[in-house]
Order: C-alpha cells, then sequence, then structure tokens
C-alpha cells in the first residue's frame, strides 16, 4: 500500500485543485474513499474564509496510483486546449498508461464543460480535413489599450470573433489569459483557419479615421458590439404605363 497526503486549498485567481485516483482501466476523481481501492481520511481542517481548506490522508491499495492536479493559473483549466486526444489528456494530468477511454468517462462525468471543449474543437477540426479545405495557423492576442480605442477585436467574414470556434471557418486550438488580470489584461488565441476566411484587425473604438467598429457604424448596447443596420429604404422606381408625353418634342424634328 502507498500513502500520500492531499490538501484542497485553492490559490490565486481561485484555481481549485482535484485529486485523481487510477487504475490502468479505472479513474476516480474527489475525496470520497472507494471501497477496495482507496481510503480517504480528513485529517485537519484550516478555517481561513475563502481560503479555507482541508487536509486528507490518501492510503491506497497495491495497483492504485494519485495525483493532484489544480486548474492552470492562466486559462483556468485542468488540461489545455492543445490536446485533440484522451490519451494527450491523460498525458496532460500526469496520468499515462489509463485507458483513453477510462479517462474519458471521468472528465465527462466531472468536467463536462472541459469534455464540450474537446468534442467542439476536434468535430470542427474534422470538419475541416473532411472538406479537403486548406487552413493556416495563426496567434493572435487580444488587448487592451486605453477607455477611447478600447480591446482588440477580430472579424472573421464580417462577423464579431467571440473567443469561441466558429464551425467551418475558425477552430480555437487554445486560449491564455495573460497578465493578473483587471481591464489590461489580454487573451492570446491559437486559431486553425480554413483557406478563403477573410480576417480583419481592428480595435472597439478610437480617432476619427481609424479602423475601427465604431468607425464602421457599430453600436454597443451595454453588453456587446451589434453590426450596423442597413436602414435605408430601396427608391421606388417610377413605372411607365405608356401614356407618353411626346409634346415636349414638337418642332425637333422640322
Amino acid at each position: 500500500m502507498k500513502e500520500m497526503t492531499y490538501n484542497n486549498g485553492m490559490s490565486s485567481r481561485s484555481r481549485k485543485p482535484e485529486l485523481i485516483i487510477f487504475t490502468p482501466d479505472r479513474v476516480w476523481m474527489g475525496t470520497n474513499s472507494i471501497p477496495g481501492v482507496a481510503q480517504v481520511v480528513e485529517t485537519s481542517y484550516n478555517k481561513n474564509g475563502k481560503w479555507s481548506s482541508s487536509t486528507f490522508q490518501v492510503i491506497l491499495a497495491d495497483g492504485v496510483d494519485a495525483v493532484s492536479v489544480r486548474q492552470d493559473f492562466n486559462t483556468g483549466k485542468f488540461f489545455p486546449d492543445t490536446c485533440m486526444s484522451w490519451a494527450a489528456v491523460a498525458k496532460a494530468l500526469k496520468i499515462e498508461g489509463v485507458s483513453p477511454r477510462a479517462i474519458e468517462a471521468a472528465v465527462r462525468e466531472h468536467w463536462p464543460k472541459h469534455a464540450a471543449r474537446f468534442d467542439e474543437r476536434r468535430n470542427a477540426l474534422i470538419e475541416l480535413e473532411e472538406s479537403d479545405v486548406n487552413t493556416r495557423s495563426i496567434t493572435w492576442e487580444q488587448g487592451y489599450h486605453t477607455r477611447r480605442i478600447g480591446s482588440d477585436v477580430l472579424l472573421v467574414d464580417g462577423e464579431l470573433f467571440k473567443g469561441e470556434t466558429i464551425p467551418g471557418k475558425v477552430v480555437v486550438l487554445s486560449s491564455a489569459s495573460n497578465g493578473q488580470g483587471g481591464r489590461y489584461a489580454s487573451t492570446t488565441y491559437q486559431l486553425e483557419v480554413a483557406e478563403g476566411t477573410q480576417l480583419e484587425y481592428l480595435t472597439e473604438g478610437g480617432f476619427p479615421g481609424d479602423d475601427s467598429l465604431e468607425e464602421r457604424g457599430w453600436t454597443f448596447d451595454g453588453s456587446t458590439w451589434q453590426p450596423p443596420v442597413n436602414t435605408s429604404e430601396p427608391k421606388e422606381v417610377e413605372k411607365n404605363e405608356g401614356n407618353i408625353d411626346l409634346s415636349a418634342l414638337d418642332g425637333l424634328f422640322k
């Protein structure tokens, strides 16, 4: 048998840890005891408001192992978006040798949002590959400038990119926040872009003449930018019903 100590205290930016107990064909997450597999006992509790935490003694049966993982400081994710297979996820979580089906089942049960993002990225890439469209990889950093200029924005075929995969056009391979948060924090995106997709790099606002959403007629509704609406009505074309007044032509051909 093996023993380990685990503490569930949060770190900066509210990043949480997770206890993963595993065998080659099964994965468990959390601090519940598992009969015949692991005995988890809380040994102490530190009361400190938001930073309160418990310490556990974990006793593992033969053939069972465990690791403690924590959400990434920049992304807030337990494994990076660049993982495109469950084997890659297992490697990122430092539980290599575990069946891909076992890690998939555990992630879908305990981290459904992570699993949903994984499916979205993989399916979008498969769609691009099956369409036989060439792609290119780009890195784009969305930063904040000044109150007048605002943030950098990216238009994809005229649509505002909101940090999510756009099927058939853009696949978000990864995203990571830079800095300590606040107004001037930035996010770096790794994107796979389909050939023929037009990308335009602008800012939210700026000075007259700057290429910005504001200059192009976009409006901010308090939560997001809305594209300009064409309110001009088509001009009605006068129809000639056949009653032509030829009096104005009198005398021209005499």
